[in-house]
């Protein structure tokens, strides 16, 4: 049989060990967490100074500018300039054709082009959203080439 005296600083000892872990969780909710309108101007520079020079591609690309224009925050004067003229470039420089068996390529640039008011339907003379258009060539990709399709 236990001491009722060991009982009690056993209660003691629950009682104090529960309320620590409960200040430690609430010490964390509060004064060091950024507001929203701070951690998105950091992350809107951040995104803009690693890449510079927003290109056609999903990486270092359009998720890029989708995220900035998307986010409300303004981006540095000539930044989704930058993105078309790369854009446009590449569209030139493969007649048209951004990827033949990976058609998200073009639903990720129509969907950049929205994003940024740029009309997708003439990028360096070529219709993106035309090529969305193939049923078939659009699903040889998989389910992410139809649903893609459907997002702009």
């Amino acid at each position: 049989m236990l001491n009722p005296k060991k009982k009690r600083t056993g209660c003691y000892l629950a009682g104090i060990l529960a309320a620590a872990a409960a200040i430690s969780l609430l010490s964390g909710c509060g004064g060091g967490t950024p507001s929203l309108e701070e951690a998105l101007k950091k992350t809107a520079s951040y995104e803009q100074t690693s890449i510079p020079s927003p290109a056609s591609d999903s990486l270092g690309g359009e998720w890029t500018v989708i995220a900035l224009a998307r986010s409300g925050k303004a981006a540095e004067d000539g930044y989704y300039e930058k993105y078309r003229a790369n854009l446009e470039k590449r569209v030139k420089e493969q007649e048209g054709v951004l990827s033949e068996n990976r058609y998200t390529e073009y639903a990720r640039a129509v969907l950049a082009c929205k994003a940024i008011g740029i009309d997708p339907s003439d990028i360096g003379g070529y219709d993106l959203i035309k090529s969305l258009e193939d049923f078939e060539a659009v699903t040889a990709q998989g389910l992410n080439g139809a649903v893609y399709a459907f997002l702009p």
